[in-house]
């Protein structure tokens, strides 16, 4: 609702990491209880919509800002998502967000100096992204239809 209001730019940040932040914090509960699920020997259910991957990692980005602060030693980049595709992907949002949080704050957290840039794109099924010299980088690959992953896992 406080998002719904006149606010000033920096409110209207401030009130979105708020937003943001205790929407990854209901996700973190609830992987709490999947896990112990796991434990359990039961079955893990996804829930699979489309979204669009600029709002998930702006959410990220967001949290990390946060976390990072503005004009310390390491300079927080906007990410670039010249690579990512514009259309609406089919995933499972709150896990991604999860798994792009983690590293973002691993980034955070281990980076004494220089940068973190979160770049997001679209790999050919036969492709092997290469990340340049002093970058760290993860492949996500999609999965068939019959849930066999193609290609080689790396």
């Amino acid at each position: 609702m406080l998002l719904e209001t006149p606010l000033a730019e920096e409110q209207r940040e401030l009130a979105k990491t708020i937003r943001v932040s205790g929407s990854i914090l209901l996700s973190t509960v609830s992987n709490f209880l999947d896990f112990f699920k796991l434990e359990a020997g039961k079955r893990l259910d996804t829930v699979r919509s489309e979204v669009l991957l600029s709002d998930l990692v702006g959410d990220v980005h967001c949290i990390i800002e946060a976390m990072c602060g503005r004009g310390g030693a390491v300079a927080l980049l906007p990410p670039d998502l010249s690579a990512a595709p514009a259309a609406p992907v089919l995933c499972d949002a709150d896990r991604l967000r999860g798994v792009l949080l983690n590293l973002a704050t691993n980034a955070a957290k281990f980076t004494r100096s220089g940068h973190i840039c979160l770049r997001v794109g679209e790999v050919p099924a036969d492709g092997y992204p290469v990340p340049p010299p002093g970058y760290a980088g993860i492949t996500i690959r999609p999965c068939t239809p019959h849930g066999q992953q193609r290609g080689r896992a790396r």
